[in-house]
């Protein structure tokens, strides 16, 4: 529910907008935009979020997106003339000259909008704001889009104010660079984790069963296990954190069902957690190592203060209370790992990244660029479309022909005697 606080004065000045989070009774978290000055949700937005966006993104996104809009809101409610809800119900487009405005506020002055945490601070956020907005804008040229009587309006027009929307914002939205890159851990970096947080090994490099820690391992030994099986699955299968997380008891391997299931439960009643991880994209099936088999087996059959700890939560990864292993908690996880290793810049998705660097390297020697894009796609989770698989087919292509450039080079010395 919400629960809004009485604005003051100086905030009312100004009309500003929040998102707050409106849980519903079926569990599902929905963010909406509202007037901060009267509490009462925007109307063609929240319109957006339950008939187009509230399907197709997590909360957290979502929130994100609203953020954007609420920018939008807030210089609309001093640059036109009217409301906005009320132009956008009535099928009245933006013209070119009020898109340059809103970018000039984009630019330079939202940052006196207290939109909760929508800062603007370089033309990477920039472009992203103005993305969300424009996408946005275009939704709401359709009237039935909106679910509001359609005027006559034909779809040619439809189209040519979208096309219109595409070339007022194409200038900013096209200065989106490439973010800084999560780095993956060398091969070097891999080791040194391993070491630290895994299992005893023999010297022909199997695990030691049943499964011992060294004493120098950084964590009680109460989530020793728990902690090593998370890192495992997340660097050999490239799941993200709330992948991680939102895993279930009945996702796991089965005779009739061997392989691990990722499922999105974007609206799960069972999880209360204060800030739900959620799967992110695609749905999935993925095999495991016999290793995190055999760490599976040990976690859900030890007894304490190794093993899993008993109780109702439905969830794999838990608390010694049993409870759902927190957002916060699992940050702190990968925390201690970083301190311990002195990898400063490692997070869960550092994992992710690095096995997707190993994997893309792999499928290239059996497979066209293609088949890899597709593979990738599919093991990773990505959207069909997907652009993200192309950075790492891309790095591992380089790698390649580094390698071979360094191979000929090397050839042609010899080749010369050395005197080339």
């Amino acid at each position: 529910m919400l629960s809004p606080q009485r604005p003051n004065e100086n905030a009312c000045s100004h009309r500003r907008f929040r998102v707050l989070p409106l849980t519903l009774e079926t569990g599902e978290v929905l963010p909406t935009l509202v007037d901060f000055c009267s509490w009462i949700p925007v109307r063609v937005a929240t319109r957006w979020v339950v008939r187009r966006r509230r399907w197709r993104s997590m909360p957290s996104t979502l929130a994100n997106d609203l953020r954007s809009l609420g920018l939008l809101y807030s210089w609309a409610s001093d640059a036109l003339e009217g409301e906005l809800d009320d132009l956008l119900e009535d099928g009245q487009p933006i013209t070119g000259m009020q898109i340059e405005d809103l970018i000039a506020f984009l630019r330079v002055g939202g940052h006196v909008v207290d939109i909760n945490r929508a800062t603007i601070s370089g033309s990477n956020t920039v472009a992203r704001h103005a993305s969300v907005i424009r996408d946005f804008l275009k939704w709401a040229v359709d009237l039935t889009s909106q679910g509001r009587r359609p005027q006559m309006v034909s779809f040619d027009e439809i189209r040519h104010r979208r096309a219109c929307l595409d070339e007022a914002f194409h200038a900013i939205t096209r200065q989106s660079g490439g973010s800084q890159r999560i780095r993956p851990l060398t091969e070097e970096e891999v080791t040194r984790v391993d070491g630290l947080i895994g299992p005893r090994r023999k010297g022909d490099g199997g695990l030691v069963v049943p499964l011992q820690f060294a004493s120098a391992n950084p964590f009680r030994i109460e989530t020793r296990l728990r902690n090593w099986l998370m890192y495992a699955i997340a660097i050999h299968s490239g799941l993200r954190r709330g992948e991680l997380l939102k895993l279930r008891l009945d996702d796991l391997p089965r005779p009739d069902s061997p392989g691990l299931k990722i499922r999105r439960r974007a609206h799960d009643i069972a999880d209360a957690r204060r800030h739900r991880p959620g799967v992110k994209t695609v749905e999935r099936v993925l095999d495991l190592s016999g290793e995190v088999r055999a760490g599976l087996r040990a976690y859900l059959t030890n007894r304490a203060p190794s093993g899993r700890a008993a109780g109702g939560s439905p969830y794999l990864f838990v608390t010694t209370a049993a409870q759902a292993l927190s957002i916060t908690a699992a940050n702190e996880v990968v925390g201690v790992i970083a301190r311990s290793t002195q990898i400063d810049d490692l997070s869960w998705h550092s994992f992710r990244h690095t096995w997707a660097e190993a994997l893309a390297e792999e499928l290239l020697t059996q497979h066209r660029e293609e088949e890899t894009l597709a593979l990738l796609r599919t093991l990773g989770g990505w959207k069909p479309r997907s652009a993200m698989p192309l950075h790492y087919t891309q790095n591992a292509m380089a790698r390649r022909a580094s390698v071979f450039l360094r191979e000929r080079n090397e050839r042609l010395y010899n080749t010369a005697g050395g005197q080339r």
